[in-house]
């Protein structure tokens, strides 16, 4: 599949900017293609004509690293 142009991308830096805009984009019925940090040249992310891109690239940090039980939580950027 070639590669396709959303109408919109969106850069959101907190949950809560994510949770706004996906129930606006919710209410306007867009197609939302999620995604995070990389090239895209796998093609695993190829957003809808006329849809929304949430670009989760700006929520990148580490939040906890629990070091006993070999876990980190970090967001999805």
């Amino acid at each position: 599949m070639p590669g396709q142009r959303p109408a919109m991308v969106v850069r959101p830096a907190s949950a809560a900017e994510v949770s706004g805009v996906l129930r606006v984009a919710s209410a306007h019925r867009l197609p939302v293609t999620a995604r995070g940090s990389g090239s895209g040249l796998s093609g695993a992310a190829i957003p809808e004509p006329g849809g929304l891109v949430i670009s989760l690239e700006r929520m990148n940090r580490v939040l906890e690293i629990d070091v006993d039980n070999h876990v980190a939580v970090v967001q999805p950027g």
